[in-house]
């Protein structure tokens, strides 16, 4: 047996949790034998057995979607909902698209790039699934733009893609193999007229609710972040609560992903133990988790070398490891470290399968990005410009663009698994038309100023003499 062979039988073994195993130990299985009696299977057999029924249900992996609506308060009122597939199949997805490999090439480097020692942490997916929604809502340079960056030729094809995503990522949430949900959403303001036809695309293959109401009132603000926290499990409550929308704000989009993996084999805490840690800064003591001994995947290339470790959901972390004397900046940019980011990883040569001992620190890893600076660097520039920006899919109101993009994330990992959540949020202001009534007003003698958001104001001043 080669030892990609030998690598795709360890996945498949190891993906089934320790409880289904001893489970299956314990079901009476039995053969049909004369009428109403049964033929004893040894226990053997039938631990067998019961690792093949759950290998079984792993590669089917048939799974029920929830249905969930955006919440919404007497603010606001649904436009169109989801009909998410009964059942789907996990294990035949198609490929990652070659565009989604490129996007991934072009959008590392900038993302996580030059922070000089800072932690960060992006979502690829979360940032692809949110351009790809963005881009059902423009037309022209604005949508030829941002399908260059997703590497697709036309808006048919890149909906293929993120649609196939959306599916392949998916994992339903169960009590032990944990989870892996995407949501998105639009929010429109209801004071703009908006064409369902995009919207009715965006909830057939992109399974996005959208809902319109009153833009800067108190419910529609806490009906969205409601939405987001539900979306990701309350984990960037902190990065929600600073959510907010204001009356000249036209769109709200929103793509989130929640993670939640348990350790096919998880980490004991007795092992749990201090250790250093040689950061930028100098060396810290820090919780180490430890696993001796376990059947694992071991990469390498030219600049670092890396292990896997799967998780109970058919899905794997990757710990990658830059060769001494290297940084994690030094890896971004690195053609084989590309190659094997984004590539099977099932292909690639410089593999073995050992058995490591894995030491790793405990971590709770979060970063808030601005992405708009990076987008216009990565070629995406007219949504940002009112001027130039192209909405004409999803309104007919001029002068709408893009006013703020972000990216929230954050990754957890301990003794007994991974929990990870991200938003991207795009919002779209101005395109309204001006109202009828006109008022003038001239500052032309003493008067006062404020500094606010929401809160207690920051300035108050008096101006009596200019």
């Amino acid at each position: 047996m080669n030892e990609t062979k030998a690598l795709r039988m360890f996945d498949a073994v190891t993906a089934v949790p320790d409880e289904v195993i001893e489970e299956a130990r314990q079901i009476p299985l039995g053969l049909p034998s004369g009428g109403e009696q049964r033929q004893k299977i040894s226990p053997v057999w039938k631990w067998a057995a019961g690792i093949a029924a759950a290998l079984a249900l792993i590669a089917a992996g048939i799974v029920f979607i929830p249905r969930f609506a955006v919440p919404v308060g007497a603010d606001a009122e649904m436009i169109a909902v989801p009909e998410y597939p009964e059942k789907r199949v996990i294990g035949l997805a198609k490929k990652t698209p070659e565009g989604a490999k490129s996007f991934l090439t072009a959008s590392v480097p900038v993302f996580l790039g030059g922070a000089e020692g800072e932690n960060r942490v992006y979502s690829p997916a979360n940032l692809y699934m949110a351009l790809s929604m963005l881009a059902e809502l423009t037309d022209g340079e604005s949508r030829e733009q941002i399908l260059s960056l997703l590497g697709a030729d036309t808006v048919e094809e890149q909906r293929e893609n993120a649609n196939a995503l959306w599916l392949a990522a998916y994992r339903e949430k169960t009590s032990e193999q944990g989870a892996c949900l995407l949501a998105n959403s639009v929010w429109l303001n209801e004071d703009v007229s908006f064409k369902t036809a995009s919207l009715d695309v965006l909830a057939k293959d992109y399974y996005a609710s959208s809902c319109r109401g009153t833009m800067g009132s108190p419910k529609m603000d806490e009906a969205l972040r409601a939405w987001v926290n539900e979306q990701t499990g309350g984990v960037l409550k902190d990065a929600v609560d600073g959510i907010t929308t204001d009356p000249r704000t036209v769109l709200e989009l929103f793509s989130t992903v929640y993670f939640r993996g348990i350790w096919a084999n998880r980490f004991k805490e007795e092992n749990t133990e201090p250790g250093v840690f040689h950061a930028p800064d100098g060396d810290e003591t820090v919780p180490f988790l430890r696993k001796q001994g376990e059947p694992g995947a071991y990469y390498w290339g030219e600049k670092f070398s890396a292990v896997s470790k799967s998780f109970s959901n058919g899905y794997e972390m990757l710990f990658v490891l830059p060769d001494e004397g290297l940084a994690p900046d030094d890896l971004l940019a690195d053609a084989e470290w590309i190659d094997f980011m984004s590539g099977d990883r099932y292909e690639w040569e410089k593999n073995k399968v050992l058995r490591v001992n894995l030491s790793v620190p405990k971590f709770d890893v979060s970063s808030d990005v601005d992405l708009s600076e990076g987008l216009k660097s990565l070629g995406v520039t007219d949504v940002f410009e009112s001027n130039e920006a192209d909405f004409s899919p999803l309104t007919d109101e001029g002068g709408v663009f893009v006013s703020n993009a972000a990216h929230a994330a954050r990754v957890m990992i301990d003794e007994d698994g991974c929990t990870a959540a991200s938003y991207v949020e795009i919002s779209a202001a101005g395109g309204m038309l001006p109202p009828d009534e006109v008022v003038d007003f001239t500052v032309d003698r003493p008067f006062l100023f404020l500094i606010v958001k929401r809160e207690l104001p920051l300035y108050i001043g008096v101006i009596c003499q200019p």
